[in-house]
């Protein structure tokens, strides 16, 4: 049997959190090694949608807030107080200052999600912390993918799509 192409793998990192988490806060000033995770999964997403660089640097994070999703039942080995446990997703939020509007708004950069976790409620069952978090009127920034679309349009999010 071959060596697996690595263009094609995805090889999750793991990442230490509180037993029973199910999302973890990353910010400029959290752990490196969140950073990295994070920064990980910025590659997937740059790799699946084709984008020319990834949309999350660990050693320059710029203001980014980022949420690794956990997978609370699938927590490894303990370490200490916490445990080791695969992440099955990122999402990452940016203030930016578009020509149109006077002031900066906080946008959802993007989002990406293990396939095998798609289509099973994990940004659904975050979409109201985020809301409470950055306000009912954050912008999702494009492109969006169909699903997303359908996704913004269930919850009611519409600024992005009217911006087109």
């Amino acid at each position: 049997m071959s060596e697996p192409n690595k263009f094609y793998s995805i090889e999750m990192p793991y990442v230490r959190a509180q037993f029973g988490l199910s999302r973890i806060e990353v910010l400029p000033s959290s752990l490196k090694s969140q950073r990295n995770v994070v920064e990980k999964l910025a590659y997937y997403f740059r790799r699946e949608f084709g984008y020319g660089f990834p949309q999350y640097s660990a050693d320059d994070p710029a203001g980014a807030v980022a949420y690794l999703f956990l997978d609370p039942m699938r927590a490894g080995k303990p370490a200490g107080r916490h445990t080791l446990t695969v992440p099955i997703g990122a999402a990452c939020f940016r203030k930016r200052r578009y020509t149109n509007l006077d002031k900066e708004v906080w946008v959802l950069d993007w989002v990406w999600l293990h396939p095998y976790q798609r289509n099973k409620q994990v940004l659904s069952e975050n979409w109201e912390f985020f809301v409470k978090k950055f306000g009912n009127d954050f912008h999702v920034e494009r492109p969006l993918s169909k699903s997303m679309e359908a996704f913004l349009t269930k919850k009611g999010h519409l600024s992005c799509l009217e911006r087109k």
